[in-house]
């Protein structure tokens, strides 16, 4: 019986979540890929692991969870299993054991993120070109389509809220450039041309 499905559902969520920051959304191509070490200064300077407020308090809420409901509910069924009597061919506490390995590892890792976050807050920032946190209004030159993206920390990432990852492609090639600049993107459907024309925070 497993006992703590929210967990195992979270954490790939949430791993999918980081891998497809990591990948990127889109691939940049031509003269974007020049600007590339200009715009990742800031991460070579920066010690630990941006995100907002927000996602902080997510990944706090996380650990408590995991912590005080998860966990213990998962001791519950490794001793529930135990009592069966034959280990070898327990399928219940196999599958409680694996759960367990995979709640520690969840926790070290919301761990480790906590204790380095790099918290930016984007409501007490300013300025006139892309940054974490900025919120870039973006427009298709092509079909004149208008898309929003917010740059955000990689555990943040979710492109149904318009949040992408500022490890991606994309959110490299909008850091430093300011409202007007146009920037190529290589999207599966093929390459489109935006111009950036708006940025907020």
């Amino acid at each position: 019986m497993r006992i703590a499905p929210s967990v195992a559902e979270a954490t790939s969520k949430r791993f999918s979540v980081i891998s497809r920051a990591k990948t990127g959304l889109f691939k940049r191509e031509g003269s974007e890929a020049a600007h590339e070490p200009r715009a990742l200064g800031w991460r070579k300077r920066m010690v630990g692991f941006p995100m907002t407020p927000e996602g902080l308090r997510e990944l706090e809420a996380e650990l408590k969870r995991i912590l005080e409901v998860d966990r213990p509910a998962n001791v519950r069924a490794i001793e529930e299993a135990r009592a069966h009597g034959d280990l070898r061919e327990n399928a219940e506490f196999t599958c409680a054991k694996e759960e367990q390995s995979l709640i520690a590892g969840r926790i070290a890792y919301l761990k480790g993120r906590i204790a380095h976050a790099a918290v930016i807050d984007p409501a007490k920032m300013s300025g006139d070109s892309v940054v974490f946190g900025a919120k870039v209004s973006l427009t298709n030159l092509d079909t004149g389509e208008h898309v929003v993206y917010r740059l955000v920390g990689e555990d943040e990432a979710d492109i149904k809220r318009g949040s992408i990852s500022i490890t991606a492609p994309i959110a490299r090639g909008l850091i430093r450039r300011r409202v007007g600049d146009q920037v190529n993107i290589v999207a599966p459907s093929g390459t489109k041309r935006f111009e950036i024309s708006n940025i907020e925070f």
